[in-house]
């Protein structure tokens, strides 16, 4: 959307325009806001390691990208911090971002991180998630940490929680800076502290949520020290 954002002020110098999880070309007056995930990811790692029985989890990525590795180095990290002798596997699906509509490719790599003795997978795929939830469901002991929205809705037995971004109270805030006259045509990052990102707990797993809610000051100075996000 960031060449269309362009487009329109080149065309209305005096709109303001808010762009949702892109770079404008700079020198443009534009106000970019952007999600920052690394500490929401470090709280699922934390989640995945203390839910593994058999010490092994995994990661599927889209592709190796900054957007996905503040997604994945996080979880990654709050994994070890966890349980510093935890097991994790990581995956790619693509070199592109094909990997974001394979869920072929995302169930088979699902089914041989089982084989490895995966029990829990962090899946940042975009679309081809499904294809990873679809595999666990037929997978003994699998579970899935979904991304972007609530997944538990399409797999409530194997979806344990997702780490998702608060888009909606994110548009309204923004919007509401127009008219309360506070809107500054600026690029800011939004994280776990300022209630951009969030990790949803499948209300059938709700007796975990105390564990993360415990470790929210830690993530969030892990994602005040992340690169990724600002990448």
């Amino acid at each position: 959307m960031s060449g269309y954002a362009e487009e329109v002020l080149r065309r209305h110098p005096d709109a303001r325009i808010i762009l949702i999880d892109a770079e404008p070309d700079s020198g443009m007056h534009i106000r970019s806001v952007s999600f920052g995930m690394s500490g929401a990811s470090y709280l699922a790692g934390i989640l995945a390691a203390d839910q593994t029985e058999t010490g092994i989890i995994g990661v599927i990525g889209a592709e190796d990208a900054p957007v996905i590795r503040s997604y994945t180095d996080g979880f990654v990290a709050g994994a070890y911090r966890e349980h510093p002798d935890i097991r994790v596997i990581t995956s790619y699906l693509a070199d592109d971002a094909a990997g974001y509509s394979m869920p072929e490719e995302a169930g088979l790599a699902t089914r041989r991180m089982h084989e490895e003795g995966a029990d829990l997978i962090f899946v940042v795929a975009g679309g081809s998630g499904i294809g990873a939830i679809r595999a666990a469901e037929g997978l003994c002991g699998m579970q899935i940490i979904g991304v972007d929205t609530d997944q538990s809705l399409v797999s409530p037995e194997t979806v344990v929680a997702s780490v998702v971004k608060n888009l909606d109270e994110t548009v309204y805030r923004e919007v509401a800076s127009v008219f309360r006259g506070s809107y500054a045509p600026v690029t800011v990052w939004i994280g776990l502290e300022e209630g951009g990102a969030s990790v949803a707990i499948n209300p059938e797993f709700s007796h975990l949520a105390p564990l993360i809610e415990g470790r929210y000051d830690e993530a969030i100075a892990m994602e005040a020290g992340s690169s990724h996000d600002k990448q």
